[in-house]
C-alpha cells in the first residue's frame, strides 16, 4: 500500500443487497480512524457509481485508495474496477485473486 495514502473507500453495495455489509465496513472504519486515514463514504448500486468513487479519490486532496468487498455484483465489473483503478491510479485492494490476473495490483485474500 503507498504509506501517503490520506482517504480511503470501500465498495459497498446496500446493505439490503449486501447482508454482510456491517461486517467489512466497521473494520474498514476502524482500521482507517487507527491509521488516520479519512474515510470517503461510497454506497454502490451501478457501475456509474464506481467509476464516480474512484474519479472522487482522484480529484483533489490527499491520495486516495479504494478497498473492494467480495460482493458478487462488484465481482460482476471486476475487469472494469481494474480498469477504473488503472485509469484513475488508485491504490486498490481486491478481495480475489482473479482481480490480479486482469491486471489489478494488489489482492488481499479472502477466506
Amino acid at each position: 500500500m503507498n504509506p501517503s495514502i490520506g482517504r480511503a473507500t470501500m465498495l459497498v453495495y446496500p446493505e439490503n443487497e449486501q447482508p454482510d455489509r456491517a461486517f467489512f465496513v466497521n473494520s474498514f472504519e476502524e482500521a482507517a480512524n487507527s491509521l488516520g486515514i479519512g474515510i470517503v463514504k461510497s454506497e454502490i448500486n451501478n457501475l456509474q457509481d464506481i467509476e464516480a468513487a474512484f474519479a472522487n479519490l482522484a480529484g483533489s486532496g490527499p491520495p486516495g485508495a479504494v478497498v473492494v468487498t467480495p460482493h458478487a455484483s462488484l465481482a460482476n465489473h471486476s475487469r472494469e474496477i481494474v480498469a477504473f483503478a488503472d485509469r484513475y491510479q488508485i491504490t486498490t485492494s481486491y478481495p480475489y485473486r482473479y482481480y490480479a490476473a486482469q491486471g489489478g495490483a494488489h489482492v488481499l485474500r479472502c477466506q
